[in-house]
């Protein structure tokens, strides 16, 4: 389960490197909104300093959407089990 300090973490890792593509951050909210009912999207976007509508104008709906991750465990191949000695 995320809490507080991954949020903030997250938020300040997105803000320092400068990649608040508007998909990507929506996707954290999403994801987080999912893990944490209380969850608070605007107060992430807000640490991200998240403006949609001067991103909007940045990456225009043209731009490459980030998939969804799917969170299901899968078990190892044999090959990734050779590469790592398994």
């Amino acid at each position: 389960m995320f809490s507080q300090r991954h949020y903030v973490a997250i938020a300040d890792l997105l803000k320092e490197t400068g990649f608040d593509n508007p998909h990507l951050v929506e996707a954290f909210c999403e994801l987080f909104a999912k893990d944490n009912e209380r969850f608070k999207p605007e107060r992430f976007k807000d640490a991200v300093h998240f403006d949609e509508e001067e991103l909007e104008i940045r990456f225009r709906m043209d731009a490459p959407k980030l998939y969804r991750i799917k969170d299901e465990v899968r078990p190892f191949s044999a090959e990734m089990k050779r590469e790592f000695n398994l």
